[in-house]
C-alpha cells in the first residue's frame, strides 16, 4: 500500500515496458525479468524460510505466471545456481546487500524493493513485511486488489494484467513504512461468509497491508479457528478474538439452570438476561470462569490477543454493587482476565476498553494492569459520520473524542499501545449505500497518528455488505498505511482503474448518492436505535428522492456505456444497494410524516425485498434491521432475536445472483 504520488513517479521512471530488447543482465540500466515467455531469473528464499516468506515467494511466482505465462523457478538459497535472482525475504544475499530494513517494533511491516547489480531484493523487516513487499512489487506491475474474492464478484474483485515482457529500470530503491502498528478488519458475524469467503477476506487484508483480523470472541469456534489460524499464520497476520467475552467463559445457557445464584440477583431478581453479568463476588462463579478462560487460551495458542469486555450495557449483581462501584467491579474482572491469560500464555495480549462511558466507567479512568500483556481499546462509536470524530462542530462526536484522546495521550506517554475502534460503515442498519466520507476519515486518521494512537479496528458489522462500501474499505486500507495520501487522488484513480468503461458515471453515482444520504441527522447511522431509524429533514425529502433518481440515472448510464459484462455485474449490484437505500428513505418519509399505516405496508414491502434478494445472495442487511423495522412498526416485541443465518450448501452460506440485463432489483 504505497503512495499513489510515488507510485506514478515509479511508473514513469522505473517500471515495466513491453517490446524491449533482451539485454545482457547487469550491462545496462534495465533488468529484464521476463522476455517472450522466458526468464533468466530464479526466485530465491532464505535457507530457513518461515511460512510467510515461503508464501510471499509463491505469490510472486503465481502472479508473474498469471501475468506472463512464465513460471520462474523458486528455490532455497542453498540450492540456487549462478544466474540472477529475485531474492524474497531476509536471504544472505539481501543481508550482504544491506537491503533488509530495520524493524522498529514487533508488529512492524516495513519493507524494501532494492536492486543490487542484476539481483532484485524484495524484503521486509519481518516475514509480514516481505509479503507486503511482494504485493507492492506486483502492484507496480499493474495488479490491483480491489475487494475480497467473494463469490458474487464473479472474478471481478481484482485486476491482473497480461504482459509479454517485464523490464525493470534501475537503480531501484523503495522503502515503505506503515503509519500505524495495528491496521485491523473486524467483520462482526463473520460466519455469514462461509469458509471460502472468509478466507477471501483474509487474503484481501494481506494484499492491502491490513495486518490484523478480528472476530467476535463470543462467536469463536473450533471449526473457524481451523480455517482462520492457518490462513492468518501463513500471511503473518495477527488473529484476535475481540469484543464481548465475559459471556463466553461463563455462558448462561450452560450454567444458569443449575446455578442461578451465580448470575444475580439484579434489581432484586435472578435473571438469565443477556445484559446481566455474573456475580464477580461469587467464588464458584469466578473459579469456573477462570478455568474456562484458561482452557480457551490453551486451546487457541496462536491467537495474538483476546478481549476482556462484558456484555453490552452490563448490569452488575446487587450483591456486587452493594460492596463496590461499577468501575471497581469491572477492574476486578480485568485483573482476573489479565493474570489468567499471562500465567497461561505470556505471549497472548488482552484488549482492555477505556475512554468510553459504556461499561460503568466515566470515560477517563485508566485501569492499572498487574501484568504487561495489555493493549488498550478506545472509541468514538456513538457518532455521526457527517463530521470527523475530532471536529468540534459535532457535539455528539467531539465529547467522545475528547475522552478517548485524553486517555490515549496518557497511555502513550506511559509507553502503552492504544487501538481505536471505528464503525466506518453503518452498524446493523445497512441503509445508506455508498456513503464514503473520505475526507472525514483522513482527518481522523491523521489526528490519531498525531496523538500517538496505535491503529484502528474497522468494525463493519455485516460481512456480505461489501459492494456499496468497497470504496470505503479501499480508502481505509491506503490511509492506514500512509495518512498523507491525497484522498481525491485515491478516489479518482479508483474510478478509472475499477470502472475503466464508465469512471465518470460511477463518480457521478457516488456524488449524487452522497447528496441524498448526508442529509440524515446521523449519516452512517448513529449507534442508538433512534438515530439509526432515520431523522431526515422533512422539507428535504423531495430533494433527497431527486438525488436518488439521479444516482439511478448514473447507474443506468454506466450500464449502457460499459462494454464489459463482468464490470456490469458490479454496477448492477451497486444498483441493488441503491434500491435498498431508497426503500429505507421512503419508509423514513412515511414514518416522519405520520403515515404509520402506509409505513407498515412499506415495512412489509421492504422485508419482502430483503427476503427476495437475500435468498439470491444480495445481502445488504442483517436481521438486525429487519427485526428493528418489525419492532418499530408491527408491534413485534421479541427483542433481541437471533441472527438469521443463510442456508448452508457445500460449506457456502450464499450463492450470489448473476447479472441479468433485463432484470433490475
Amino acid at each position: 500500500m504505497f503512495s499513489f504520488k510515488r507510485f506514478f513517479g515509479f511508473l514513469c521512471v522505473a517500471v515495466l515496458v513491453s517490446g524491449s530488447v533482451l539485454l545482457p543482465v547487469g550491462q545496462a540500466d534495465e533488468l529484464v525479468l521476463v522476455k517472450d515467455g522466458k526468464s533468466q531469473y530464479t526466485i530465491v528464499i532464505p535457507a530457513k524460510a518461515v511460512p510467510a516468506e515461503v508464501f510471499a515467494a509463491s505469490e510472486l511466482q503465481r502472479y508473474l505466471h498469471k501475468m506472463t505465462g512464465t513460471q520462474l523457478p523458486l528455490v532455497n538459497e542453498e540450492e540456487q545456481g549462478n544466474g540472477p535472482v529475485v531474492s524474497v525475504g531476509a536471504t544472505k544475499q539481501a543481508e550482504r546487500a544491506a537491503a533488509v530494513p530495520r524493524r522498529r517494533y514487533p508488529q512492524d511491516g516495513s519493507y524494501r524493493l532494492y536492486s543490487a547489480g542484476p539481483n532484485i531484493h524484495v524484503v521486509g523487516c519481518s516475514p509480514r513485511g516481505t509479503l507486503y513487499a511482494v504485493y507492492d512489487m506486483l502492484e507496480r506491475l499493474g495488479c490491483r486488489w480491489f475487494a475480497p474474492g467473494y463469490d458474487f464478484y464473479k472474478g471481478m474483485n481484482d485486476l491482473v494484467p497480461k504482459r509479454d515482457d517485464i523490464v525493470i529500470t534501475t537503480p531501484l530503491d523503495v522503502t515503505e513504512k506503515p503509519d500505524f502498528k495495528v491496521r485491523a478488519e473486524f467483520p462482526e458475524h463473520y460466519f455469514l461468509h462461509g469458509p471460502d469467503n472468509v478466507v477471501a477476506l483474509v487474503d484481501w487484508c494481506a494484499k492491502n497491508r491490513i495486518n490484523t483480523f478480528s472476530v467476535r470472541l463470543n462467536e469463536f469456534t473450533d471449526p473457524w479457528y481451523r480455517v482462520l489460524e492457518p490462513e492468518c499464520s501463513k500471511r503473518d497476520l495477527m488473529l484476535i478474538a475481540d469484543a464481548h467475552g465475559f459471556e463466553r467463559f461463563l455462558p448462561r445457557d450452560v450454567y444458569f439452570p443449575d446455578h442461578p445464584e451465580w448470575f444475580g440477583p439484579v434489581n432484586g431478581k435472578y435473571s438469565d438476561h443477556y445484559f446481566d453479568q455474573f456475580r464477580v463476588g461469587h467464588p464458584e462463579a469466578i473459579k469456573t470462569f477462570t478455568a474456562n478462560l484458561r482452557e480457551f487460551v490453551r486451546k487457541y495458542p496462536k491467537l495474538y490477543a483476546l478481549s476482556a469486555m462484558p456484555n453490552d450495557s452490563p448490569r452488575w449483581a446487587d450483591t456486587d454493587m452493594a460492596e463496590h462501584t461499577a468501575v471497581e467491579i469491572l477492574f476486578r474482572m480485568y485483573d482476573q482476565v489479565v493474570k489468567t491469560v499471562y500465567e497461561t500464555n505470556p505471549d497472548m495480549k488482552v484488549y482492555i476498553g477505556t475512554g468510553v462511558t459504556y461499561f460503568g466507567q466515566e470515560g477517563t479512568e485508566i485501569y492499572d494492569p498487574p501484568c504487561p500483556n495489555v493493549v488498550w481499546h478506545t472509541a468514538v462509536l456513538r457518532r455521526t459520520q457527517k463530521y470527523a470524530w475530532n471536529d468540534p462542530a459535532s457535539e455528539l462526536n467531539y465529547s467522545q473524542y475528547q475522552k478517548a484522546a485524553e486517555v490515549t495521550r496518557k497511555l502513550v506517554a506511559q509507553g502503552a499501545d492504544v487501538v481505536w475502534d471505528s464503525r466506518y460503515c453503518p452498524f446493523r442498519d445497512i441503509s445508506l449505500p455508498g456513503l464514503v466520507y473520505p475526507h472525514q476519515m483522513a482527518a481522523e486518521l491523521r489526528d490519531l497518528k498525531k496523538i500517538g494512537g496505535t491503529g484502528v479496528n474497522f468494525n463493519y458489522a455485516v460481512p456480505p455488505a461489501w459492494i456499496p462500501y468497497e470504496l470505503k474499505h479501499h480508502i481505509y486500507a491506503r490511509l492506514m498505511w500512509d495518512t498523507s495520501e491525497s484522498v481525491d487522488d485515491i478516489m479518482n484513480t479508483y474510478y478509472k482503474e475499477r470502472f475503466p468503461g464508465s469512471p465518470a458515471e460511477i463518480k457521478g453515482f457516488y456524488t449524487a448518492l452522497r447528496r441524498a444520504m448526508e442529509r440524515y441527522e446521523h449519516p452512517g447511522g448513529g449507534y442508538t436505535r433512534e438515530q439509526a431509524d432515520g431523522l431526515y429533514p422533512e422539507d428535504k425529502f423531495e430533494e433527497g428522492f431527486s438525488d436518488m433518481d439521479e444516482a439511478r440515472e448514473f447507474i443506468d448510464k454506466a450500464m449502457a456505456a460499459n462494454p464489459s459484462d463482468a464490470e456490469k455485474q458490479i454496477i448492477w449490484l451497486l444498483g441493488a444497494s441503491l434500491q435498498h437505500g431508497r426503500n429505507k428513505m421512503e419508509l423514513d418519509h412515511l414514518a416522519q410524516t405520520g403515515r404509520i399505516d402506509e409505513a407498515k405496508e412499506k415495512v412489509a414491502e421492504m422485508t419482502d425485498y430483503l427476503e427476495r434478494w437475500d435468498g439470491k445472495g444480495i445481502n445488504y442487511d442483517s436481521s438486525f434491521l429487519r427485526t428493528r423495522l418489525e419492532y418499530r412498526f408491527l408491534s413485534r416485541r421479541e427483542w433481541p432475536m437471533p441472527i438469521k443465518k443463510g442456508q448452508v450448501k457445500d460449506g457456502r452460506v450464499y450463492e450470489f445472483k448473476d447479472y441479468l440485463p433485463d432484470e433490475r432489483p
